[in-house]
């Protein structure tokens, strides 16, 4: 591929890494995200009745029932989430399962239309 495209003007670069993302769900992260759940909303009361988790048939009884969900369910666990995962240094990286692969950045996906 560098060889076909190498010369290219239009290529100025190569992603050449395994899509890289600033999250994880192992336990130690989903402890972090309940610990920080529970500095947030004091009692499980306070999150309960601010989620509206009995709306959700998902009331809480336990900080460590709380799931880290991404893509679905219970829209203050969702951004609370999303609130969460881009604070610096909270050490919450992750790699995802996609195959390795390189591809052509083309200068002009960058240009704007």
């Amino acid at each position: 591929m560098a060889e076909r495209f190498g010369h290219d003007p239009d290529v100025i670069g190569w992603q050449i890494d395994n899509e890289y993302a600033n999250e994880s769900y192992g336990s130690a992260t989903r402890k972090q995200f309940q610990d920080w759940l529970r500095g947030k909303y004091k009692t499980l009361d306070n999150l309960n009745a601010r989620w509206t988790t009995a709306y959700w048939s998902q009331t809480y009884q336990s900080w460590d029932q709380i799931p880290i969900e991404e893509t679905y369910g219970n829209p203050g666990l969702l951004l609370n989430w999303k609130e969460l995962s881009p604070i610096p240094g909270a050490a919450i990286k992750r790699t995802s399962s996609t195959s390795f692969g390189i591809m052509p950045i083309l200068a002009s996906s960058l240009r704007p239309t």
